[in-house]
């Protein structure tokens, strides 16, 4: 019997196929995630800033000298230069010499650069419209010629308009009709910002460079920028109503904007 017990056959482990294990998805390691959320900012150069600052207007428009626009400009080409854009000022130019310089622009080869920054500081009135030297203009003509298909060299790289508008007329008046022609469009960036009163005491550009010059390494622009609305509108800056400014920003950007190269 006990032979009989070791010729039994021994049995044999199930034969059903092994499953492979489900592979798990590697993740993407940080500086992969950082690669691809935002917009390249290590070309050759940082790109065009061009500022139109207008301070006299022509008689028959009836416009008061913009008191500030001149000290706005000063802060404005100080930060950008910071950053390293090429910056080029144009003052007190008529509607059609805007549009020309815009033009001229928009026909540069901006293949070496990260991006364009326009700025237009000025009196508005109402319909998104500002003032050139001689006449009123939408202030989308300020963005129209950088489109994708109008600009190659831009396309998928930031654009970045600003426009500080000082308010002309009725004081409520801009505020009830700031109807802005947004492009709908991938890779714009605008913040239009209104004061009531010319009194050369705006907050929002000075509170621009000093965010900027402490933050623009650590923090993308349009955080940067949503930092700076919340100090305008929080204790209201200028301590004035009457001065009290509305910052309005509309964004496309399709990724983040870090002027620290060695974040993009």
């Amino acid at each position: 019997e006990e032979e009989k017990e070791r010729k039994k056959p021994i049995s044999s482990p199930s034969t059903r196929p092994i499953r492979p294990m489900p592979q798990q998805k590697k993740e993407n390691p940080p500086n992969k995630i950082l690669e691809t959320s935002c917009y390249k900012m290590n070309h050759n150069r940082k790109g065009r800033a061009l500022i139109f600052c207008q301070e006299i207007f022509d008689k028959n428009l009836q416009l008061a000298e913009l008191i500030g626009a001149k000290a706005d400009c000063e802060i404005l080409r100080r930060m950008l230069e910071m950053l390293e854009f090429d910056v080029t000022i144009f003052k007190d130019c008529k509607k059609e010499a805007i549009f020309d310089h815009l033009m001229e622009a928009a026909k540069e080869d901006h293949s070496e650069a990260d991006c364009l920054f326009v700025a237009a500081i000025t009196y508005g009135m109402g319909e998104g419209n500002v003032f050139a030297k001689d006449r009123p203009f939408k202030s989308s003509a300020l963005w129209e010629s950088f489109s994708a298909d109008k600009c190659r060299s831009l396309a998928a790289k930031p654009k970045i308009f600003l426009i500080q508008a000082y308010r002309s007329g009725d004081p409520n008046r801009l505020a009830k009709n700031m109807n802005l022609d947004i492009p709908r469009l991938p890779d714009f960036l605008i913040w239009y910002n209104t004061v009531k009163k010319s009194t050369g005491k705006a907050s929002f550009i000075r509170e621009l460079e000093r965010i900027m010059s402490l933050e623009s390494k650590r923090m993308d622009l349009l955080s940067i920028l949503n930092r700076v609305s919340q100090m305008i509108l929080r204790d209201n800056v200028d301590g004035a109503s009457d001065c009290r400014e509305i910052p309005f920003i509309a964004s496309m950007l399709t990724h983040k904007i870090f002027f620290d190269d060695k974040k993009s």
